[in-house]
């Protein structure tokens, strides 16, 4: 389980609100006003189990989507109040789509199942002809495991959030 913290920033307090994720390594955000305008589009690092994200807006609300490689685009609605500080967040990605179509489909879970066993010492690993081995390493261990294949399998069918 890695720990998600947002840090708000306000001319008033700076506030830190942590929540938790499964998401693993790169994570990748973009932020929107209420009223849809884009705000920030970055990305960040889970170092350690923790992943920062600064928030360095006014009061209001703001819809964010994250996602993480491997993983289905997951909306969280911020509710940033200066006074009171961020309402409460919990990331939890879906993983399994290997083609970023923000869809996870069966031929998907099924290339993560061909692929256990693979290693990033192969040259198997970096083939790109379809979808690449190294791509079903969602926990990015090095090896596609049960553990990768686990992640993806109750994902099929399943379609991210816009």
């Amino acid at each position: 389980m890695v720990n998600l913290a947002i840090i708000a920033l306000s001319f008033v307090m700076p506030e830190v609100y942590a929540g938790n994720t499964n998401a693993f390594g790169r994570l990748y955000v973009d932020s929107y006003s209420q009223y849809g305008a884009p705000r920030n589009l970055y990305s960040t690092d889970a170092v350690n189990g923790v992943a920062s994200f600064w928030l360095d807006e006014p009061g209001g609300i703001y819809h964010t989507y994250v996602h993480a490689k491997g993983a289905l685009r997951k909306k969280i609605t911020i509710n940033w109040d200066p006074a009171v500080g961020v309402g409460g967040l919990d990331l939890k990605v879906k993983y399994g789509d290997l083609n970023g179509d923000n869809y996870v489909s069966q031929v998907e879970v099924d290339f993560v199942f061909a692929s256990i066993g693979s290693t990033s010492g192969t040259l198997a690993w970096w083939d790109v002809s379809g979808f690449a081995p190294m791509d079903c390493d969602f926990n990015q261990d090095g090896t596609v495991s049960m553990a990768d294949y686990l992640l993806a399998s109750p994902n099929a069918g399943v379609t991210g959030d816009f």
